[in-house]
């Protein structure tokens, strides 16, 4: 062999080496995460990754309307479904808008929506609706879903009329969510 096949073929070895380091250094950064990840997944009581417990009392909270700022104190005495969803969040994008015409019907409590980001953010889909079942609002910064220990969308909530949390968990489909609101009882017994 000439030399400059030589050089070629080292230099061809080199990469190859080089590539297979990064490969290798990439898959165990994806599993060092992959393990954080289900840490965090399992590490809450019950596996639950987040959310004040069943049981526990509904903190009081103030938000921001297209109406001005609504307390929690507007929904005391009635079951209620406070559901924290993100704009640009692919599933809170269609749940909200499903959420919204369960509770229309009556096939869910009174439902809040809490969401992130500026007033005025949230998808031509979640806004608009007539007043009733549905109030959609946004918190400043995390301050409502701090109260509910939640960093998670979406996340729903449900509130019985004596103020505590009956149900709670990932509301990632209507069905998700219909399954919480069954938990709670019946939509029209609550919400009469």
């Amino acid at each position: 062999m000439t030399l400059a096949l030589w050089i070629v073929a080292s230099l061809a070895l080199a990469g190859v080496l080089a590539l297979g380091v990064v490969l290798a250094e990439t898959l165990r950064q994806i599993d060092r995460l992959r393990a954080e990840v289900s840490h965090r997944a399992t590490s809450a009581p019950g596996g639950v990754p987040s959310g004040l417990p069943a049981g526990a009392p509904a903190p009081a909270f103030r938000f921001d309307t297209a109406h001005g700022r609504l307390s929690s104190t507007s929904f005391a005495g009635r079951r209620h479904v406070i559901l924290f969803a993100s704009p640009g969040c692919a599933p809170c994008e269609r749940v909200v808008p499903t959420a919204a015409r369960l509770a229309d019907a009556g096939r869910i409590p009174d439902l809040i929506v809490v969401s992130r980001g500026e007033p005025g953010c949230q998808p031509a889909a979640w806004t608009g609706r007539r007043p009733g079942a549905v109030t959609l609002g946004t918190e400043r910064g995390d301050a409502v879903s701090s109260l509910f220990d939640t960093a998670i969308t979406p996340h729903a909530f449900v509130v019985g009329a004596d103020g505590h949390i009956v149900a709670q968990g990932i509301a990632s489909d209507p069905d998700h969510l219909l399954r919480l609101a069954g938990a709670a009882g019946d939509a029209r017994e609550a919400t009469a």
